[in-house]
């Protein structure tokens, strides 16, 4: 009998752990390695290995093109190319379904266009090689074409299509040829960019734009092709895959134009790199990054970085917080780094760093202050006197945004009567726990000026709303429509958030969506994987939410989703103004590049938040005397607000 016991218990506690480790494999695989595609997991990289166009392997490398000067006819022929390349590119069945390499078609079709005499030469040549590429215009299906109606129903923006009918430009033939691809609505998945559906509390979606990342990967920087190639890619994703495209400022097709020469002539990696760098200012987009694998960037602007932190107080940087063992100290106004005068490297963050919005450059000047060596030489301003001073650096690869200096932690003030909420990479099991500590507090405070709590944006406001209330309008790519965004969904915040997305989404349910709302229940009632079960009770008391020019994406969107509370209000300065999802796309040489792909604005209203942010309900500002006096004015100001009986004022 005990045996038998025995043996049922050994089976039973197996299969526990093969649950286990099921659960956990699969939980990995959808976390790390896969997105979901209509509903299915898709492996991207195993679609972009197994592409028919990886076959087509002659200009891996080198497409052997080499360019000294370009006359004015040539640098228009280019232009037209890389626009008719592109509008190819993401509509044509033959390259959407991964059967022709698109790379290296145009080395093909490049020197014949460089050649060509005149603009109606070079429009000969295009067409003549476009019409090698035949195609079958197939209708949608019923399920399909409900999604498309629906899609233009909603749509925000389209990137301006009128320049395929421009026969002066295109002539008859390559306008012809142009206006008949427009008409494909079936875009395949093995091209160079992948529509994805991503569950979860959004549930927006996202384009891979990453796919066409084997040419050029080890490049000569002297190669002319590779490097047009590099500016066609990236202009023509930012063309039909940037969803702000239209509030840049600038007209998209003048940077294309004006740029081709300066990649067309390079001849080194350093030229190559910077001229790509300077190429994503024209976004006007702080959710920009250049990734150089060979760190020219790095080198140009400085590898090292201080240790404290700084703030912009009208146009000045002013040391924030510091280490002890510095002999920089808070209050110091900066103004050489190395000998180098502060102006001057802000003129040179400006040439190769993208910023949303002029003068609020903090989070994108990560090397504003950065240095070649481990320990920097400052000159500051102390108390009306020039001083020199000296402070430690670290490697920007392993500095965080907010340093060593700042404090992490999430405590009680004021006697127990205020909380407030620092704590990095809090959940929602670690909210809860600081939420019941918290829950007598007159108020809370919520920092959002460093890096915070990923999900704070949607768990905190479960104890602020007992409805779910909506607080953002999200855009994205319409996949039938390349260069079109349309309205996908609105984000939801508070009790019964979880119920309302999934409503919206329908009939998917999935292991995806049990994991990401295992422990969120739409009555407050906290489920632990422990099995254990608490109250989510309701905060009653006030809120204060901090922000400034480093608060950015998704800090950003946490402040409209607390701000959504009756007791919450926001104070400090305008945020960065980059949100939205951003994608990241590839480019030769092994650079990396991200811009924000999708829209989102502020609910209601329908407000413009990129290169625009979010305003404070109150303006407070630090002073310099204050720093140097050791205060955090913006946090005395959310102290006195809490305790102030007066009720908020919010912006309108």
């Amino acid at each position: 009998m005990e045996k038998k016991r025995s043996k049922k218990k050994m089976v039973i506690v197996s299969l526990l752990i093969f649950v286990a480790i099921v659960i956990g494999v699969l939980a990995v695989l959808i976390s790390n390695e896969f997105e979901l595609l209509d509903n299915k997991y898709l492996d991207v990289r195993k679609i972009s290995a197994n592409a028919e166009r990886k076959k087509d392997t002659e200009f891996k490398s080198n497409s052997k093109i080499r360019i000294t000067k370009i006359n004015k006819v040539q640098q228009h022929n280019l232009y037209v190319l890389a626009k008719v390349w592109g509008y190819v590119k993401y509509r044509h069945p033959k390259i959407t379904d991964g059967t022709l390499n698109w790379d290296a078609e145009l080395f093909r079709i490049m020197p014949r266009v460089l050649a060509a005499k005149s603009k109606g030469k070079a429009n000969q040549a295009m067409v003549a090689w476009l019409e090698q590429f035949s195609f079958k215009i197939e209708s949608l299906n019923a399920e399909e074409q409900q999604e498309y109606d629906k899609n233009i129903k909603k749509e925000y923006y389209r990137t301006d299509m009128s320049w395929i009918e421009n026969k002066g430009l295109l002539g008859s033939r390559l306008s012809g040829y142009l206006k008949r691809l427009s008409k494909v609505k079936k875009i395949g998945e093995k091209g160079y960019s992948v529509y994805m559906k991503k569950i979860g509390p959004e549930d927006f979606d996202l384009i891979n734009v990453s796919m066409d990342c084997e040419t050029g990967n080890y490049m000569k920087y002297d190669d002319s092709g590779m490097r047009l190639l590099s500016l066609f890619r990236y202009w023509n994703i930012i063309e039909y895959f940037d969803g702000n495209k239209n509030v840049i400022g600038e007209n998209w097709d003048d940077v294309l134009l004006k740029k081709i020469p300066e990649l067309a002539t390079g001849k080194d990696h350093k030229s190559y790199s910077l001229s790509m760098a300077n190429l994503t200012t024209h976004i006007h987009d702080t959710h920009t990054e250049l990734v150089d694998k060979f760190r020219v960037m790095e080198d140009y602007l400085g590898a090292y970085i201080p240790s404290f932190t700084a703030v912009n107080i009208g146009n000045k940087w002013v040391v924030e917080k510091t280490l002890p063992e510095d002999s920089i100290k808070a209050g110091d106004t900066i103004l050489s780094v190395n000998g180098e005068s502060i102006e001057k490297r802000i003129k040179r963050c400006r040439k190769y760093l993208s910023v949303s919005i002029d003068n609020r450059y903090w989070y994108a000047f990560t090397n504003l202050l950065g240095s070649n060596t481990i320990k920097a030489k400052f000159e500051v301003l102390r108390d009306g006197k020039k001083m020199q001073c000296e402070a430690t650096c670290v490697y920007i690869a392993d500095a965080k945004a907010e340093r060593d200096v700042v404090d992490n932690e999430s405590k009680l003030m004021r006697d127990g009567t205020v909380g407030y909420i620092r704590e990095e990479g809090e959940g929602y099991e670690e909210l809860d726990d600081v939420m019941e500590k918290f829950k007598d507090t007159k108020g809370i405070i919520v920092d959002l000026r460093y890096l915070q709590p990923p999900l704070i944006c949607s768990c905190l406001p479960l104890y602020l709303l007992s409805k779910p209330e909506k607080y953002l309008t999200v855009y994205a790519a319409n996949r039938f429509v390349p260069g079109a965004f349309t309205e996908i969904n609105g984000w939801v915040c508070g009790r019964g958030a979880a119920k309302k997305i999934f409503r919206e989404i329908g009939k998917r349910k999935n292991l995806m969506e049990t994991l990401n709302y295992s422990n969120v229940t739409n009555n407050g009632i906290i489920n632990t994987w422990k099995g254990k079960e608490r109250k989510r009770p309701m905060y009653k008391g006030r809120v204060v939410v901090i922000i400034d020019e480093r608060a950015m994406s998704k800090y950003e969107i946490a402040a409209l989703a607390i701000r959504k509370s009756p007791n919450a209000i926001v104070i400090g300065s305008g945020t960065v103004g980059a949100n939205g999802g951003a994608a990241r796309a590839t480019l030769p040489g092994q650079l990396e590049v991200s811009f924000t792909a999708n829209v989102s604005k502020s609910y209601p209203g329908n407000k413009q938040l990129q290169r625009v942010g979010v305003k404070p309900d109150i303006e407070v500002k630090p002073t310099v005397k204050g720093l140097a006096d050791g205060r955090d004015e913006l946090v005395e100001k959310a102290v006195k607000l809490i305790l102030d009986k007066k009720p908020f004022s919010k912006a309108k």
